[in-house]
């Protein structure tokens, strides 16, 4: 082989290469996109609907706090259900452990003792 055929196979293998390396990586950054703005959009989604279905008055100030608490969890915990159903587990296990802090954070600002 001459040195000119040579250099064509190897300029031809790195061609080849660089443009399946790229194809590789623009499907994996639009894997990545996807995931992070369907993740976002879900939370958006969460947050304008508890923004639109409003806050009731009550007679107690205790009762509107109760009341706002109850919906954190509430998002939270129709968050890790979303979840759930996209089949991301382990978003869906921290969605669900948040939703337990917050309660655990509220039994221990109102106990008795």
């Amino acid at each position: 082989m001459e040195p000119q055929q040579i250099q064509d196979m190897i300029d031809t293998t790195l061609r080849t290469s660089l443009q399946e390396h790229r194809t590789s990586m623009l499907t994996d950054m639009e894997k990545v996109f996807e995931k992070i703005s369907g993740n976002s959009n879900l939370d958006q989604m969460d947050k304008i609907s508890s923004i639109l279905t409003g806050m009731p008055t009550f007679k107690r100030k205790s009762n509107a706090e109760q009341y706002k608490h109850n919906s954190k969890v509430t998002v939270a915990l129709e968050a890790a259900d979303k979840l759930i159903l996209s089949g991301n587990a382990e978003e869906s296990r921290k969605k669900i452990a948040e939703a337990q802090g917050l309660i655990a954070h509220r039994q221990k600002t109102h106990t008795f003792g």
